[in-house]
């Protein structure tokens, strides 16, 4: 009889032991569970974060291009403008130019104009009649602006 209770007392210590065992392994269980949740939750946020910064990758490159065309666009206006004003300042120039050579005959013009009025005020003389003055001959030989 007391072969059977000790084997008893066995049986019941590890049917103890296995109960507290499945109930350690329960809560592990629970535990890696609630783990693995928290995991999956981490890459859920990871892959949101990946996908964010992609996105704004995506619109720094879109950005950079547009600015590589802006910046294509306003090289090509600068050497545009530039060509604009050289040709500006080259008609400038002319224009100074032509101005001075106006103002070197302008005494040469009025002394040839008033060789003209004299020459008309004279009644016998006729419209083709005489020579020419030098005042008039320098001024006509002038070719006059372009």
């Amino acid at each position: 009889l007391s072969g059977l209770q000790i084997q008893v007392s066995r049986v019941r210590a590890q049917t103890e032991q296995a109960e507290t065992d499945r109930t350690i392994a329960e809560l592990q269980e629970d535990e890696a569970r609630i783990r693995l949740e928290s995991v999956g939750d981490r890459v859920r946020v990871a892959r949101s974060n990946e996908d964010d910064a992609q996105a704004q990758l995506d619109a720094s490159r879109a950005a950079m291009t547009a600015q590589g065309f802006e910046e294509d666009a306003l090289h090509s206006l600068q050497v545009s403008t530039a060509k604009q004003v050289k040709d500006l300042r080259a008609g400038v120039k002319k224009v100074a130019r032509d101005i001075a050579a106006q103002d070197r005959l302008r005494p040469a013009a009025s002394a040839c104009l008033f060789d003209m009025l004299r020459a008309l005020g004279r009644v016998d003389a006729g419209a083709t009649g005489g020579r020419a003055s030098e005042a008039c001959k320098t001024t006509m030989s002038s070719p006059g602006p372009a």
